[in-house]
C-alpha cells in the first residue's frame, strides 16, 4: 500500500467549512441530540467503520475518493461534537437546545494543548 504524508492541517479553513456543513446536515436530519457518552462513542465507532470501508474500497477496489473524504468529515464532525460536549458541558439546568450560544469559560483544556509544531513550521 502506498504511503501518504500528514499535511499538518494545511487546509484547516477548508476542512472546518466541510465540518460546519456536515454539522448543519446532521442537525437538519436529526435535530439536537442528547444521549449517553457510550452511545456517542458507538455512533463514532460506526462512522469510523464506514471510513475504514471507504479507504479499503478506494485503495483496493476502485472506490471513490469523494467517499473517503465524506466519511472522514463525518468522523471528524462527530469527534469534534464529542470533544465540545466535554469541553463545554451544559450546566445542570440547561439542555443542549438552550445552550447553543457561545461556550462559556467552563472548559477543561490542558494548559499545554496546542503547543506543538508541525514539521516545516
Amino acid at each position: 500500500m502506498r504511503k501518504i504524508a500528514d499535511l499538518c492541517l494545511a487546509n484547516s479553513a477548508g476542512l472546518a467549512e466541510m465540518v460546519r456543513a456536515e454539522n448543519q446536515h446532521q442537525l437538519d436530519k436529526w435535530g439536537v441530540q442528547e444521549t449517553t457518552p457510550a452511545e456517542w462513542l458507538m455512533y463514532l465507532g460506526e462512522e469510523q467503520g464506514e471510513l475504514c470501508e471507504a479507504v479499503a474500497e478506494f485503495e483496493y477496489r476502485d472506490g471513490k475518493l469523494e467517499h473517503v473524504v465524506r466519511e472522514a468529515i463525518q468522523v471528524a464532525t462527530l469527534a469534534l461534537k464529542i470533544a465540545e460536549m466535554y469541553l463545554w458541558p451544559p450546566l445542570e439546568e440547561e439542555s443542549p437546545a438552550t445552550n447553543l450560544q457561545q461556550p462559556q469559560e467552563r472548559h477543561y483544556l490542558p494548559e499545554n494543548m496546542g503547543n506543538y509544531e508541525c514539521p516545516g513550521d
